[in-house]
């Protein structure tokens, strides 16, 4: 499978930056405005309404917005190039991180800290400082934030103490991160196996997924877990009820299985109950070189 990247060309209608919850999508555009459309219920597209947009609305005016993620139940974060932390729409369980209250309608800012990394799950956010450490809040009910409790946290709680974290993704119930060293973890959730230890045990603080310390890339689907290896190799876990693994079954794995034996494996998305990957891209069109 190739990837034919158009550079400049890739529209900047189309976002720069992309991310679907329930009925609603938000971009980036390559300018670094932000945008939203779809269901507005709770005030998830955060233009200050409850009223649905069949189209792009741009959100307020600033052009400084860098990664953003969008929950299937209705609330989204972003954060902008000075690594300000930003949520709205859907407080019910605390997953804004502003403490207990009020759904927001427009962004609003989670402290004052810094952050590298945000990933939002059905009702609970997980997020990476720029001082590497792990950060959670919201619904707790299976483990789901890692703080060895089942206590929902409406503001951001620091989840152990390493320093070392790069990236997290957030499941319906259960979230997963990866260390600077390439080890992979994960807590919360795991009646499908979703979290590869091999159990179906759900865990209330971080475990470690297997020995390997090559993990690249990582995501996850509602539940289910796909990652990339540096040396290229696609892995997944979890519920296969829809065949979401990609292992040619609907078996559940509740350890990592490797997918094919492709070694040029680039990138990783899951939705809900399926999963997409890209393998080798290169650059085309005009002014390409390869």
């Amino acid at each position: 499978m190739w990837l034919c990247l158009l550079g400049a060309s890739l529209g900047t209608a189309h976002g720069q930056r992309l991310a679907a919850g329930g009925d609603y999508s938000v971009s980036i555009r390559p300018d670094g405005t932000l945008w939203a459309s779809g269901n507005n219920f709770v005030g998830q597209l955060g233009d200050g309404t409850r009223v649905d947009q069949p189209i792009p609305v741009q959100i307020g005016t600033a052009n400084t917005w860098e990664r953003v993620a969008a929950s299937p139940t209705n609330h989204t974060a972003a954060i902008r190039t000075d690594g300000t932390l930003w949520t709205w729409g859907n407080n019910s369980a605390g997953q804004l991180g502003h403490g207990p209250g009020n759904n927001r309608l427009t962004p609003t800012q989670v402290g004052t800290d810094t952050w590298r990394r945000v990933a939002v799950g059905v009702r609970h956010t997980v997020a990476v400082r720029t001082d590497g450490t792990l950060w959670a809040w919201g619904e707790n009910s299976r483990g789901q934030l890692g703080d060895g409790t089942t206590t929902d946290r409406a503001l951001p709680q620091q989840i152990g103490t390493a320093t070392t974290w790069s990236n997290v993704a957030a499941g319906a119930f259960f979230s997963v991160g990866l260390r600077t060293d390439g080890t992979l973890w994960a807590w919360g959730d795991n009646f499908d196996g979703q979290l590869g230890d091999g159990t179906q045990t759900p865990r209330n603080t971080p475990v470690q997924i297997g020995t390997a310390t090559n993990w690249q890339s990582v995501a996850v689907g509602a539940f289910h877990t796909v990652a990339v290896r540096t040396d290229g190799t696609l892995w997944a876990w979890g519920n296969n009820l829809r065949g979401q693994l990609g292992t040619g079954t609907t078996t559940f794995r509740n350890t990592p299985v490797q997918i094919g034996t492709a070694m040029n494996w680039q990138r990783v998305a899951a939705g809900a109950n399926h999963t997409l990957a890209v393998r080798t891209m290169v650059p085309c069109g005009p002014g390409a070189t390869t």
